[in-house]
C-alpha cells in the first residue's frame, strides 16, 4: 500500500543511528553472546521488569525475534544494540515500541552493560 511504502522510505533497512560516542543499529546474530553477558547479570537486570536473569537459548530467540520484527512493514518495535564508536562489542540495547493498546503512545526503554554504566 501506498503508506506502507511511504513508512519504508522514512525506515531505510537497516536503521543505523550515531551519536558522537555511540552506534545504535539492528540486532545481528553475532550480538547474542554480549546481549547473553548482560541480560544474564543480576545487576544489570535488577530494576527492570523481568529480573531474572536470561538463559542463552532465551537471548538467541530474544534476537531473533528482533530481527524478525525488523522486516515487518509497517513497524511496531524497533530494537537496536548500542556499540561504542570504533567498537565491535554491544553494551547494550535500546528500543521504541508503539502502545497497540493507547495509539500514539510509545515506549522507551535501554539497558546496559556494567562495564559501561557511568560513561555519561
Amino acid at each position: 500500500s501506498w503508506i506502507s511504502s511511504q513508512f519504508r522510505s522514512l525506515f531505510p533497512q537497516p536503521i543505523v543511528l550515531r551519536t558522537g560516542r555511540l552506534l545504535l543499529r539492528e540486532f545481528q546474530t553475532p550480538d547474542c553472546e554480549a546481549a547473553y553477558a548482560y541480560r544474564s547479570d543480576p545487576e544489570v537486570l535488577r530494576y527492570l521488569v523481568r529480573p531474572e536473569p536470561y538463559t542463552w537459548e532465551e537471548v538467541a530467540l530474544l534476537v531473533q525475534e528482533y530481527r524478525l520484527q525488523s522486516l515487518q512493514n509497517p513497524r511496531s518495535s524497533f530494537d537496536f544494540c548500542i556499540l561504542r564508536l570504533g567498537e565491535r562489542r554491544p553494551i547494550g540495547e535500546a528500543g521504541v515500541w508503539l502502545d497497540a493498546e493507547r495509539p500514539g503512545e510509545v515506549w522507551l526503554g535501554y539497558m546496559l552493560a556494567r562495564e559501561a554504566w557511568g560513561s555519561g
